[in-house]
């Protein structure tokens, strides 16, 4: 099998006969957000230019082929970015240890599909959460409560329609697990070693529930109690998979489908989780509130405009700050983020702005357009990003006793 290696946002030169036009041409349509494909002309040399975006991951082009699109940071690195992004902290035991020496994007899908099906496996041990849902069914005996209208409708059923409560384990949380697996079998990127692996942990999961479909937003939201907390980690993981091999990617008829990672809604959900993380720990900053994706819409006479700002802080109640995140290294910040930021700042009626970029800026920014303060900031991926994040939330949410309590840490 042919492996092409590219790397996100940096240009690809394949000879005319590596990609026949046939393959090129389904690549530049089912990939057209992932990847910038320039067929071979004059203008590229007569060669394939292939230029990826802010996606990661692998690609079954033929059953020959596969494009491989490795991230600017190293898969270390990514892996810390997944667990602050997707909350994998609580699942951090002695196997990722061994995701540090990976050094292709299919081998640490697998190492972490390794990691859920092993998690499911224990579980199954203690025994799958169960819960009681409401039922209704024509049966035999009579029970729970009878339906007496249905019993009038169908007189000549001998049967007895009753609604009552079932105690089962065919219930979402695990649901979600089989589901899952499934995904990642289908995948086609599970090693030969950690297939059987896998597979006994998707019968297991499937013995205790039905196979649905879930989209990796199914994942959020959800109620956890003191007999399913240990849920939210594998559900977690599951976000991840569910994210990254999800529906929306198309599967065609082959045996494998891709594999992507978003990177900029990577970097998004970890600057995010940082933050409220750091919120939520400090009580010095209880008055604070975090909100990801604060969505609002503007009508007026001639239309209405919809917006989507990645992070919103609010100070008692009231808008405070808007944050956005850029997953791009330019010299400065583009005067398109600086506009968009400043009119979500105006829309909510918050005094700071701020542009987040994964690299310091050449030239960065701290000005003033009329009543907002526009800065940009860094969360930078070249450093551990434990540091990163002391030096985002110093400069942020500048206050004294954050300074204190970070120099007593160190």
């Amino acid at each position: 099998m042919k492996r092409y290696v590219l790397r996100e946002y940096e240009e690809k030169h394949l000879s005319k006969d590596a990609l026949t036009f046939k393959t090129g041409e389904e690549l530049w349509k089912k990939y057209q957000g992932c990847i910038d494909v320039q067929f071979p002309s004059p203008k590229t040399a007569n060669e394939w230019l292939l230029k990826p975006g802010g996606w990661v991951g692998c690609i079954p082009l033929t059953e020959d082929i596969i494009l491989e699109v490795q991230p600017k940071v190293p898969l270390n690195k990514l892996f810390a970015l997944l667990e602050i992004a997707y909350g994998l902290s609580g699942l951090r035991v002695k196997m990722f240890d061994s995701v540090i020496d990976i050094q292709r994007l299919d081998a640490f899908f697998d190492r972490i599909a390794k990691i859920l099906a092993s998690q499911v496996l224990l579980r199954s041990k203690r025994g799958f959460h169960r819960s009681y849902i409401d039922k209704k069914d024509a049966l035999l005996f009579i029970k729970g409560r009878m339906c007496i209208k249905d019993l009038i409708k169908r007189q000549w059923d001998p049967r007895t329609v009753c609604k009552y409560q079932e105690h089962t384990s065919d219930i979402e949380d695990n649901r979600l697990l089989a589901w899952t697996l499934y995904r990642i079998l289908r995948s086609g990127f599970c090693s030969s070693y950690n297939l059987p692996l896998i597979r006994r942990a998707y019968r297991t999961a499937l013995a205790a529930s039905s196979l649905q479909e879930y989209s990796g937003n199914d994942c959020l939201g959800r109620v956890y109690s003191r007999l399913n907390d240990d849920y939210q980690r594998y559900h977690n993981l599951c976000r991840f998979f569910l994210d990254s091999i999800g529906p929306n990617l198309a599967e065609g008829s082959g045996a494998m489908v891709p594999f992507l990672i978003e990177m900029p809604y990577v970097f998004e959900m970890c600057v995010a989780n940082w933050i409220g993380n750091f919120i939520s720990d400090s009580p010095d900053y209880a008055d604070l509130e975090i909100v990801t994706h604060y969505k609002d819409t503007r009508r007026g006479v001639m239309g209405s405009y919809s917006y989507d700002i990645d992070i919103l802080l609010r100070r008692n109640g009231s808008p405070y700050m808007v944050i956005d995140t850029k997953y791009k290294n330019p010299e400065g910040p583009d005067s398109g983020d600086v506009q968009q930021v400043v009119t979500y700042a105006d829309l909510t009626g918050s005094d700071e702005a701020v542009l987040v970029y994964p690299a310091d800026l050449r030239s960065p920014l701290d000005i003033h357009i009329g009543d907002v303060r526009v800065r940009s900031m860094t969360f930078d991926l070249a450093k551990q990003l434990d540091i990163s994040g002391r030096e985002l939330i110093s400069r942020l949410l500048s206050r004294d006793v954050f300074v204190k309590s970070s120099a007593l840490q160190a």
